[in-house]
């Protein structure tokens, strides 16, 4: 005899009993190792190259540039000038300001 929906009786009971079968390995899976996890999280920071020249003092010989920067090595008129630590750093350079020529180093 078929029900409302076109279903026999054991047809019926295996289309309601068959979801719940099959939340039951859901179910004890979902027990084990709840009480730990980890994760991999990978983070990546771009820094772009800064100078920036604060101030500059004419001394005998030429120019005193106080500079602030982040990169290890800047090309001025083609000579290269290391810098000890990232931030503010004094250079002396015999060219002035206005015919200076700055190149990001390696």
């Amino acid at each position: 005899m078929l029900n409302r929906n076109g279903l026999s009786g054991r047809s019926a009971c295996a289309a309601v009993a068959a979801p719940l079968l099959l939340v039951l390995p859901c179910i004890a899976g979902s027990s084990v190792g709840t009480d730990s996890a980890s994760v991999r999280v990978a983070l990546r920071v771009v820094v772009p190259p800064v100078f920036s020249i604060l101030r500059v003092e004419r001394v005998a010989g030429g120019y005193r540039y106080h500079v602030w920067t982040n990169m290890p090595s800047a090309h001025f008129n083609g000579r290269l000038v290391h810098f000890d630590h990232v931030g503010e750093s004094t250079m002396e350079l015999p060219t002035p300001p206005d015919a200076l020529y700055i190149a990001p180093g390696l």
